[in-house]
């Protein structure tokens, strides 16, 4: 201590100032070198801090990379109808505020199939719909390959409900004039409507890979317009003559042909009748009509050769 006062003593005659002042300036010069040491360290603990604190990047491989952007799924409107080949035929219908009046709607009509049953169906009776293939099994010591098959097979009025206006008018033309002849009643089944008067058959509609059909019963005489003859078919047997109806000079064609057959049974006394077919099958969604038992599904098991060639085609018990 002594030495620290000669030396502060020695340098305030130097520089000529009382030794209590520059003992002054020391100890202020001490606290400022203290303080600004605190603060470097400081600075430099917090920089240390925010750099642990940096999340860390984590390098994709492009196969990871791929497999991410793969899972990005864009948005899809609400009605989208979805389809899955292990399972039956579902869509979401949670933002479709239209589609409960439109099943009441169809509620109030008389779609009663429990008196038919889809099984007695052949691939014949709905070769018009898509197959869709569940799965497939290849044997290579038999050589054979075997597909499971389902149909998702509509009934006529599912396929009114999903046919464009277009037909509709032409199925409304059609049965509009014969149903304006007295004791004539329709009666819709499964695969079409059908017309009879006291017990015998005047017409038949079906729609057939989006076309309209009219089967009528033989005309004698000769037919002035082209027609398919359907006589091989047992459910159109009594129906044979086929008239597709595809603008409305067809429509046309098939009330002059009506008419012959109205007065091969003596049909002759009119009545005013008036339906209104698009009220009556409403444009809804398949899977509204799917839901009310108006499309059902029908499986196969097909047997083939490793070259794709049919041997067999077997219905198997509806899932």
């Amino acid at each position: 201590m002594n030495n620290y006062l000669l030396y502060v003593d020695r340098l305030g005659k130097v520089l000529k100032l009382p030794a209590l002042a520059l003992t002054l300036i020391i100890v202020i010069q001490i606290i400022s070198i203290i303080i600004l040491s605190i603060l470097i360290a400081s600075n430099t603990k917090m920089g240390r801090i925010k750099k642990e604190e940096k999340p860390k990047v984590k390098e994709q491989s492009p196969k990871e990379t791929k497999t991410e952007e793969s899972k990005v799924v864009p948005d899809k409107p609400s009605d989208v109808k979805v389809y899955n080949s292990t399972s039956k035929m579902t869509a979401n219908i949670d933002a479709r505020q239209a589609m409960p009046a439109t099943e009441s709607q169809m509620s109030n009509e008389s779609y009663n199939y429990k008196e038919f049953n889809t099984n007695d169906l052949s691939v014949t009776d709905f070769n018009d719909e898509k197959e869709e293939v569940i799965s497939v099994k290849v044997d290579e010591r038999k050589k054979l390959i075997s597909r499971q098959i389902v149909y998702h097979v509509k009934s006529f009025t599912a396929k009114m409900c999903l046919s464009s206006d277009t037909i509709k008018d032409y199925y409304q033309e059609l049965t509009n004039y014969i149903l304006s002849n007295k004791n004539v009643i329709n009666n819709v089944k499964w695969l079409y409507d059908s017309y009879k008067s006291n017990g015998f058959t005047i017409a038949r509609i079906s729609i057939n890979r989006k076309t309209l059909c009219l089967y009528l019963p033989f005309i004698e005489g000769e037919i002035p317009y082209d027609y398919d003859d359907v006589s091989h078919i047992k459910r159109f047997q009594k129906t044979p003559i086929l008239l597709k109806i595809t603008n409305e000079e067809r429509v046309k064609q098939g009330e002059e042909l009506i008419q012959l057959v109205l007065n091969k049974f003596e049909i002759k006394e009119k009545v005013d009748v008036q339906i209104d077919v698009k009220s009556k099958f409403p444009s809804v969604d398949e899977y509204i009509l799917k839901n009310m038992g108006l499309i059902d599904d029908i499986y196969y098991e097909e047997i083939c050769d490793l070259e794709g060639h049919r041997i067999s085609l077997n219905k198997v018990k509806n899932k």
